[in-house]
């Protein structure tokens, strides 16, 4: 979630390797994200209904091959993958850039993320 991306100084890959993103900074402070919906039927999507991010849109132009894009961000000015999902060694990823601190007050973002932890555990 969030700064996972960029959190891995020691392996500065794992963004790449592991999460399938390409961080690449944000786009600063500014407006809220409007989320746009990608994939309407995927189980981390269920339940959850159109909200708004306050943190900064991240720059994450080249995902890898085998992510599946669930929500794009958009300001004004730029549109980004926020939320996608892949496989990894079998394993099942999920990636967030959105989990700034005022997101976790919102009943939608809150439902996003107990619905992708359920569906990375399957």
């Amino acid at each position: 979630m969030r700064t996972a991306s960029h959190a891995y100084q020691n392996w500065l890959e794992f963004d790449k390797v592991v999460l399938g993103g390409d961080y690449q900074g944000h786009y600063g402070r500014g407006p809220t994200v409007q989320l746009e919906t990608v994939v309407t039927e995927h189980p981390i999507l269920e339940g959850v209904p159109q909200f708004e991010s306050y943190g900064s849109l991240y720059k994450n132009p080249s995902l890898r091959d085998g992510t599946t894009v669930l929500l794009m961000g958009r300001t004004d000015e730029h549109t980004e993958p926020v939320a996608w999902t892949r496989l990894h060694n079998g394993g099942r990823v999920c990636y967030t850039s959105l989990g700034h601190q005022k997101d976790f007050e919102l009943n939608a973002f809150l439902r996003f993320l107990a619905n992708s932890v359920l569906w990375v555990s399957k």
